[in-house]
């Protein structure tokens, strides 16, 4: 069964902080008390502590006392949904960043195409004739960056219905 999960502005701020993803990785893995937290992320106690506290307003972590001496913190639902984002999510960044590279790589093909000189000082020539060779790189790569989107955008809207946006 796959879990929704709601994105809003609180969650997204407490996701903001590099720290406080360092955190979610740490209790991905089990729960941990504040020092065991401190200890792995060599931190200060209040500093771990005034993350935690903004993680658990978001709703991603939630403190536990079993009536113990200990106090553990430990992923809510909503934490291990963001821990555990489905993998098309990752597969259609890349895609995302392959067609942009694809495309930045075919614009720059075709400039060359028309800004590079000639044996006579003009537009690239070879015997006499048109050089086809970077105009046709320009456009494998423009294409190749079309498709690339095209599977991005696919995944994209497979992956959205996992995300909700609040």
């Amino acid at each position: 069964m796959m879990t929704v999960l709601s994105l809003d502005l609180q969650i997204l701020k407490a996701l903001a902080s590099e720290r406080r993803i360092e955190i979610l990785k740490c209790l991905d893995r089990r729960r941990m008390t504040l020092s065991e937290l401190s200890g792995m992320l060599d931190l200060a106690p209040p500093t771990v502590l005034k993350h935690l506290e903004h993680l658990t307003a978001a709703g991603l972590v939630a403190l536990k006392e079993d009536g113990h001496r200990w106090k553990y913190y430990e992923l809510t639902d909503p934490g291990l949904a963001v821990m555990r984002a489905s993998p098309d999510l990752k597969v259609v960044i890349l895609l995302s960043f392959a067609g942009a590279a694809a495309m930045v790589a075919g614009i720059c093909a075709g400039c060359l195409y028309f800004i590079l000189p000639g044996s006579d000082g003009g537009v690239p020539f070879q015997d006499g004739q048109w050089s086809p060779d970077l105009c046709v790189i320009s456009l494998v790569l423009l294409l190749l960056s079309i498709v690339l989107w095209f599977f991005a955008m696919v995944g994209w809207r497979r992956t959205l219905a996992e995300v909700e946006l609040v």
